[in-house]
């Protein structure tokens, strides 16, 4: 990789980590390379940390691009679940490999030097890389978009008429691919602000992958089990998950709906009432009821033992889909993924 970044690539890093991260964040960074890190502004972080460090070389290109992927990768994502075949994995991730994959799209700059990125004109892969894992490596494909939604501005009554104006504003998106080592796949696209078909969102990241991954080899993960799990095991989840709202279906289609009258508490474990009308419901399926949604909180723990913050989860939508409502740590991103696919199993 390229380890020299332009004025421009810095401003527009810059920019994006201030509407994505944190000065705390950054300073977390740059602590753990053993830098000074304190900065009382971004203004100071840019010209005494940053611009300094990568001046003298104790900071890269490769450091910038690490605390973009860091700071918008994670959280505020719809993410759909999938399963490529494992004993495929090491096809796909063998870096030669990718590389001839690439450079059919005139895309292997983007393996080498990721792009910074801004506001492009259309769906644009921006990085592609490797990430070690366990057992061989994870694929990695990063994507961009510009959305467009309108923001309404005034409401003016005029006589029986009612005169709304408003401004079309532009968001930039982010867009994630990865296929683990392990086969477990996950396409994160960025919640919107307005109603979209975020399926089509999907279908249109992989048509951009095609010939770097091969859309029909993958296959949908259901979390049918993980929802259900949740409900049926929600007393030893007591600790770990703050249940707010859930959808069960009976063996004949018919739906009960529960949710917590007090946000502030968790919906089983402080009403009796609730609680035993799951039972019953779950008791008379006899293993044949399903659940439909879960929206829950998984809660704060110790550091060592779970997330650093609350993080909000909504398990519903299409079958393989759950959303992270918070932008989050990449920690956090991974402790609930992994809680929901073990779930599942």
């Amino acid at each position: 990789m390229s380890t020299k970044l332009s004025d421009g690539e810095l401003a527009t890093a810059i920019r994006l980590l201030k509407r994505n991260s944190s000065i705390n964040a950054v300073s977390a960074y740059l602590k753990r390379r053993g830098l000074v890190s304190s900065a009382n502004s971004w203004e100071a972080m840019l010209e005494v940390r940053l611009k300094p460090g990568l001046r003298d070389g104790s900071l890269t290109r490769l450091d910038i691009v690490r605390l973009l992927r860091d700071s918008e990768e994670f959280g505020r994502q719809h993410v759909f679940l999938y399963r490529y075949p494992k004993a495929e994995v090491a096809v796909l991730t063998n870096e030669a490999s990718l590389r001839k994959r690439l450079a059919r799209l005139d895309l292997e700059d983007v393996f080498t030097t990721p792009r910074i990125v801004e506001a492009p004109r259309g769906l644009q892969i921006v990085d592609v890389r490797l990430e070690p894992a366990e057992r061989g490596a994870d694929l990695v494909v990063k994507a961009v978009d510009v959305r467009r939604h309108r923001k309404l501005m005034s409401a003016v009554k005029e006589g029986n008429r009612e005169i709304l104006t408003y401004e079309w504003e532009e968001d930039r998106s982010i867009s994630v691919l990865r296929v683990a080592s392990n086969g477990l796949t996950e396409v994160r696209v960025q919640s919107h602000k307005n109603a979209v078909d975020y399926g089509q969102e999907v279908e249109s990241l992989f048509a951009k992958c095609t010939d770097v991954v091969d859309r029909l080899n993958f296959e949908d993960l259901s979390l049918a089990k993980a929802r259900l799990y949740m409900i049926v095991k929600r007393k030893s989840l007591a600790s770990t998950v703050k249940f707010i709202e859930n959808t069960l279906r009976s063996k004949k289609g018919s739906e009960m709906r529960t949710s917590t009258g007090n946000a502030a508490l968790n919906m089983f474990e402080d009403d009796e009432e609730l609680d035993g009308s799951t039972e019953s419901f779950l008791s008379k399926g006899n293993g044949r009821s399903n659940c439909d949604a879960v929206n829950c909180i998984w809660l704060k723990r110790p550091s060592n033992v779970g997330p650093v913050s609350d993080i909000h989860t909504y398990i519903g939508g299409a079958n393989n889909e759950f959303i992270v409502v918070p932008q989050c740590e990449r920690s956090d991103y991974e402790y609930v993924l992994e809680k929901i696919t073990s779930f599942a199993k």
